[in-house]
């Protein structure tokens, strides 16, 4: 390997003696590499990914690794400038705050893993934007619910695309799982003997048993009778342009489409998000609406004994 190639994500050493001299040749950090190995989960390291190619696409730079040494090149001056003029551009696009706040946390994580490995000793200086604490969680209500489960259930009975989409609405609304854990989910997490999937919940790192409702374990069984017990993602995409020959994760969009495509052919008078199905279950339990905050603070026993 030349003194100048960068180091692969898989190659831990930072010297190796040259042929010529029997002296250390330091090469240069991969830090996106760095970057996306730092991560803890699959869904925080294509967030990166993401991030990192939005950040290339800014700079008219066609390689990630080549974006971020660019970005980091000029030193604190050049970064923070670029930071600065890529936020701004965010803005005039009119991009959510928490989307913005995001790819500039990226950005302060690159930085941040420089300073680790002693590559630079500055930071990174462009404020955050602020966010609404309110968002739209707005269930269906119970008699929507019913009406999309109605849908659902007939669906599940005629194809393979409707077991799946049953099961996804039932773990969002019976089991309360967030999208991300709903598609983090993999076949080898279910334990239907048991009745119970590893989930991995927000924040953690680590899954944990959730037991299922007996509705629920049925729809799980029953598609995975038609999924077919090849390892891998628990739901997979059955849409024409999928990859073929592997089997291709179902990713956050994805669910989010099977949920709106089930209310819309329930014929809901407001679209439906994942969240909002979760949300319904809880305001229903409760017996009034609750916060976000509000629902934070209830054990899952608390949120759910009643879905």
């Amino acid at each position: 390997m030349a003194p100048t190639e960068l180091v692969p994500l898989n190659f831990t050493l930072v010297t190796a003696f040259t042929t010529t001299q029997n002296l250390p040749a330091v090469r240069p950090i991969d830090l996106y590499g760095a970057l996306l190995a730092d991560a803890r989960k699959p869904t925080t390291r294509r967030a990166r990914q993401q991030d990192v190619a939005d950040l290339a696409r800014f700079l008219v730079c066609p390689d990630p690794s080549e974006a971020c040494a660019l970005f980091l090149a000029g030193g604190a001056p050049q970064a923070n400038a670029i930071a600065t003029a890529y936020t701004r551009s965010m803005l005039d696009k009119e991009l959510a705050p928490a989307t913005i706040n995001r790819r500039v946390s990226t950005l302060r994580r690159l930085v941040k893993l420089g300073r680790r490995f002693d590559v630079l000793s500055w930071g990174l200086e462009v404020d955050s934007q602020r966010v609404e604490s309110f968002r739209d969680t707005t269930g269906p209500g119970r008699a929507g619910w019913l009406r999309l489960l109605n849908v659902a259930m007939k669906a599940a009975a005629r194809t393979a695309k409707g077991k799946r989409d049953l099961a996804i609405a039932l773990l969002l609304h019976d089991q309360g799982s967030r999208r991300a854990e709903v598609t983090a989910l993999d076949l080898a997490d279910l334990d239907a003997e048991g009745g119970r999937l590893l989930v991995m919940g927000k924040g953690k790192t680590e899954k944990a048993p959730m037991t299922l409702n007996a509705r629920t374990l049925l729809a799980l069984t029953e598609w995975t009778a038609v999924r077919g017990l090849e390892p891998g993602p628990l739901f997979i995409r059955l849409d024409r342009a999928r990859p073929k020959g592997e089997l291709a994760r179902l990713d956050g969009d994805g669910v989010h489409l099977v949920v709106r495509q089930l209310g819309r052919k329930a014929k809901l008078s407001r679209p439906v998000k994942p969240h909002g199905l979760r949300h319904e279950a809880i305001t229903r339990v409760l017996g009034v609406p609750q916060s976000l905050d509000q629902e934070r603070t209830l054990s899952p026993l608390e949120r759910f004994t009643s879905a």
